[in-house]
């Protein structure tokens, strides 16, 4: 972890959007309902970046951990800045595999069209459909 020039620890974070072109959809996975942020809320693959790694490699780590899919071409969108986090915002139309959720994480995956997350609301992790839509414009 990474301190601030107030010797805040910060926590490094990516988040990979997995979107089926050819669907016009998104992979979306369910939080567990016993997970320490968001429990039940459906969001994108991610998670913290390792002290080792780069943004990059950990989203695809993350995104291998949590839905066994390979990625690359990943194009970063977007890094997001708060008091003690730092999240990179990558997307992909470039993937591999089956998806096996991670039970540990995730309880369920689902493809999502644009419409489709939109309409979830607050069943999803905070600002989900702004976050893609943001994205979608420089893909």
């Amino acid at each position: 972890m990474r301190k601030d020039n107030k010797g805040r620890t910060m926590i490094r974070s990516s988040v990979v959007l997995i979107y089926d072109k050819p669907n016009e959809k998104f992979l979306l996975l369910k939080r567990t309902a016993t997970d320490n942020w968001m429990p039940g809320k459906w969001g994108f693959p991610g998670g913290k970046v390792e002290k080792d790694e780069s943004y990059l490699e950990g989203g695809i780590r993350e995104t291998f951990e949590e839905t066994g899919l390979q990625v690359k071409h990943l194009l970063h969108q977007h890094t997001l800045f708060t008091s003690n986090l730092i999240v990179n915002y990558y997307i992909t139309s470039s993937f591999s595999g089956d998806v096996i959720v991670d039970k540990t994480e995730h309880d369920e995956y689902e493809w999502y069209s644009l419409s489709e997350i939109k309409e979830l609301g607050d069943e999803t992790t905070p600002n989900l459909f702004s976050i893609v839509e943001k994205l979608l414009k420089g893909f």
